[in-house]
């Protein structure tokens, strides 16, 4: 899918630069959880815990990006995905041990990870069939993928997608 939103998005010029759409996507949907840690550690008095992790995230993201930099954009993205994971798994650890979450909490962080999966399979399936070449195709991909991902969460937790919905309309009233 990062091909067609780099020729529809930012032209044909930019042909190449699809793979760090694609890492980039790939570390973005698998790193939701770190952003919901530093809320959570200032929440409890523990802002420092941000500050830690941090400083051990750097120490081991900069020297992999200057050894996966030698190597060309492909290995420095996927450098870059594996010590998104690797901090990812910092951040799980600390916030495991500081709020004292249960193994089981790992089973929340599945159902996002099934919904990614068949939103996958459903756009890889349209793009099979339609080429995305113009903005209009482009968004019926988007929405596709909206409504799998959606209907995916609906099948497997219903009354979480109806709490969303019903909180999301009174957000905006």
């Amino acid at each position: 899918m990062s091909k067609p939103i780099v020729v529809v998005l930012l032209g044909d010029k930019w042909i190449g630069t699809e793979i760090v759409i694609l890492f980039m996507a790939i570390r973005f949907g698998v790193g939701w959880f770190v952003g919901l840690n530093s809320t959570i550690f200032t929440a409890i008095g523990r802002p420092d815990l941000n500050i830690k992790v941090l400083i051990v995230v750097t120490a081991i993201s900069i020297p992999a990006y200057i050894f996966g930099a030698q190597y060309g954009l492909f290995v420095f993205c996927i450098v870059r995905l594996i010590t998104s994971v690797i901090g990812d798994c910092i951040y799980y650890f600390i916030a495991k041990k500081t709020l004292d979450l249960p193994l089981t909490f790992i089973r929340i962080l599945l159902v996002p990870l099934l919904g990614a999966v068949f939103m996958a399979l459903i756009l890889c399936a349209f793009m099979s069939v339609i080429s995305i070449n113009n903005w209009f195709v482009l968004a019926l991909a988007v929405i596709a993928g909206v409504i799998s991902y959606v209907g995916c969460f609906y099948i497997i937790n219903k009354e979480f997608v109806i709490w969303g919905y019903r909180y999301a309309v009174q957000i905006i009233r």
